[in-house]
């Protein structure tokens, strides 16, 4: 299942950059925050390790690992713990790619990752959010006659300069053990 899930995260990853190149200037209209705040400090937790990239950081604990992915700044796959995983949650993947935002307001980047899953993938749920404090918004998507139970959920959290995409991938049948596990390391997300 990892194989799948990494395959498909390739796809919106190569979609993602496409789409974010074709943004236009639209209105700043401001998204709803929705995302629950957290008064979790990972600096002040030994359990958690830094990512310090050139434009973010980010911590994780040891029930994830990070590991090579294309076109994004970091990587990381839920194991449990345990590296030989292989329950629904181990096709938990989060991945975070920075990209020039072109000055273009988070409804830009909306809008264009709409049009561009077009036909693509089936936009289950999307709705505004907060990362971190940060005002972001996300989409929840399948791939049409895909049975593998996999969603993919792309987060969005755009500067002036930079636009910060968090692709996540994990199968259905585990969202409500993995969504607390997910929303500690988006949480922990920090703009340099």
């Amino acid at each position: 299942m990892k194989k799948i899930v990494i395959g498909m995260l390739t796809a919106v990853l190569a979609v993602s950059m496409a789409a974010c190149s074709d943004a236009t200037l639209g209105d700043s209209t401001s998204i709803p925050e929705s995302g629950a705040e957290s008064s979790f400090d990972p600096t002040e937790n030994p359990d958690y390790t830094k990512i310090d990239s050139d434009h973010f950081i980010i911590y994780y604990n040891d029930n994830w690992e990070t590991f090579e992915q294309v076109g994004t700044d970091c990587a990381l796959h839920f194991t449990g713990g345990d590296e030989k995983n292989t329950g629904d949650e181990a096709a938990t993947i989060i991945g975070v790619q920075v990209m020039d935002s072109g000055g273009f307001p988070l409804s830009s980047y909306t809008d264009s990752m709409r049009k561009a899953y077009d036909g693509l993938y089936e936009v289950v749920e999307e709705n505004g959010t907060t990362i971190a404090g940060n005002n972001a918004y996300y989409f929840k998507l399948t791939v049409p006659e895909d049975e593998s139970g996999v969603i993919l959920m792309q987060e969005f959290v755009v500067t002036e300069k930079y636009a910060y995409v968090f692709h996540i991938t994990y199968a259905e049948s585990s969202y409500n053990s993995i969504k607390p596990e997910i929303d500690k390391i988006l949480n922990t997300f920090k703009i340099k």
